[in-house]
């Protein structure tokens, strides 16, 4: 009987101490941001993202495609020729790290870094006749981001706010629709 009580004394004082622990830690705030950096992993690291779009299969004379850029100090708009990206027109407006870290915030609450699994990594070839989308991180340290989404009903691997996130990259080049106006994506 000793030894039950004994026991039971110890198991009473275990349990009451495991739930101050809980207790504890369930009431510690958590830790702010740090000012000037973006909250969550993707922020807080990257260094450069960027946008493609990317028209539809057709010949490397005709093919056409618009790249935004945004870093810290630049944010680009790019006209792509051909498969193998010639860049035959560009357009370039200054960032600060301020605008750059309020856009990858946005960016990170649209979902940038949300990924289906069991999607292709490889866009090529997807939706011929449409448009693909491919986004794209650099980060200080590891593997870059690259994931992408088309035009041809619900495929790809990006599984955040595509529409979002398309024109939080549009929004960051002034006069974005004039730019491209002569830039044809379809099929020629």
């Amino acid at each position: 009987m000793r030894n039950f009580l004994i026991a039971l004394a110890v198991f009473v004082i275990v349990v009451i101490g495991f739930g101050t622990v809980i207790a504890r830690i369930a009431r510690k705030p958590a830790p702010p941001p740090t000012t000037g950096q973006a909250a969550g992993k993707f922020s807080d690291r990257t260094t450069k993202v960027s946008f493609i779009t990317e028209g539809a299969i057709v010949g490397p004379e005709n093919h056409r495609s618009i790249r935004i850029i945004v870093d810290q100090t630049e944010r680009k708009l790019e006209i792509l020729k051909g498969y193998d990206g010639e860049v035959i027109r560009s357009q370039s407006f200054a960032n600060d790290s301020t605008a750059f870290t309020e856009f990858l915030i946005a960016l990170d609450g649209f979902g940038y870094t949300k990924e289906n699994p069991r999607a292709s990594k490889d866009e090529r070839g997807v939706c011929p006749l449409g448009t693909r989308y491919v986004y794209e991180a650099s980060y200080e340290r590891g593997e870059p981001l690259r994931s992408w989404s088309a035009s041809c009903g619900g495929v790809g691997r990006l599984q955040g706010n595509i529409a979002g996130i398309q024109q939080l990259f549009r929004n960051q080049i002034p006069d974005h629709s004039k730019l491209i106006v002569d830039v044809n994506l379809a099929k020629p």
